[in-house]
């Protein structure tokens, strides 16, 4: 079972998506109906290493911003996508390591 999210943007045809394949811790948790633990269960998965390109634990955004550091696409794209940023970045920062 996949869940995903795509974006593209309009301009320069980049994607960047979030898939989600759950294992069975995640399973588990959405079985206990414990959506939030399974979330950051799912964002604890993620490298600590914002560059590392396998994107498991990354929401679209997150993979939008890891394009515009690379150059792939400007940050007016990203926040014409998903919105403005700066937002994002204290939530991601509140997430358990």
């Amino acid at each position: 079972m996949i869940f995903s999210l795509v974006w593209c943007t309009s301009v320069c045809l980049e994607c960047c998506a979030e898939i989600i394949q759950p294992d069975s811790t995640m399973l588990a948790l959405f079985r206990k109906k414990e959506i939030m633990a399974a979330h950051l269960y799912w964002r604890s998965l993620a490298s600590k290493d914002r560059d590392d390109p396998d994107m498991t634990g990354r929401p679209a955004l997150e993979h939008a911003l890891r394009k515009a550091r690379q150059g792939q696409v400007g940050v007016g794209e990203v926040e014409r996508g998903f919105g403005y940023i700066d937002g994002f970045l204290v939530d991601r920062e509140s997430v358990p390591a």
